[in-house]
């Protein structure tokens, strides 16, 4: 089986993940690739994962199946950093859906839901860890599975996330911890971190987590 990956950003957390997967599948003949123009020109499944381009017909047209993994209740959730945007409002148990790529943004038929549930004291690592073993799952599901099954057809009340900025990680000041405590959960320390501006200076804040005895 020829499968296809594309990640539009090579450093993104989920990489690895998907690297130990390909290890572990040597059957597969698998392209993990970071840019449209990089994809072989015709295979099984083309996964979109983490992906911040467009798809066009003509390269999807080269794949059995394009599969987009989106992690929300489509067609609520369509857009962008779902699960984050979920989590900052409180949402703890978060769907991870497998759905046919289309033209139109994450309105593709629907393949499989699993569900993620996280824990109000995870950390960005651990929500990672959380979502990405789930993604990699849905992967190997879609590759074992997806010739004898049928998608189904989206269906409730549709809405959008927008894309998130650098600046959706600032923190208020005047807000306490509790208040803010998800949005800084859910901040990329690495790429996107929470920080506060103080006397115009930029102050970034890391949460880690630790044993505690009291």
């Amino acid at each position: 089986m020829k499968i296809s990956i594309i990640v539009t950003d090579p450093e993104h957390p989920v990489v690895p993940f998907i690297h130990k997967w390909v290890l572990l599948n040597p059957s597969y003949e698998v392209s993990l690739v970071n840019d449209v123009k990089e994809l072989p020109n015709h295979g099984d499944i083309l996964f979109l994962v983490s992906c911040h381009d467009l798809i066009n017909s003509e390269v999807r047209n080269g794949y059995r199946y394009s599969l987009v993994i989106h992690a929300s209740d489509l067609p609520s959730g369509k857009g962008w950093s779902p699960h984050i945007w979920q989590i900052i409002d409180g949402k703890n148990r978060i769907p991870l859906s497998l759905i046919s790529a289309e033209d139109s943004i994450d309105s593709g038929d629907v393949w499989l839901k699993e569900y993620v549930e996280i824990e109000e004291t995870d950390l960005f690592s651990e929500i990672n860890r959380k979502f990405f073993l789930a993604e990699v799952r849905v992967i190997d599901w879609a590759c074992k599975n997806i010739k004898d099954t049928s998608p189904i057809k989206q269906v409730g009340k549709e809405s959008y996330f927008r894309r998130r900025l650098p600046k959706d990680s600032e923190l208020d000041l005047d807000k306490s911890i509790r208040e803010q405590f998800n949005l800084m959960r859910v901040s990329d320390p690495n790429r996107y971190p929470a920080y506060v501006v103080v006397n115009n200076k930029k102050i970034k804040i890391i949460l880690e987590s630790y044993d505690y005895e009291r």
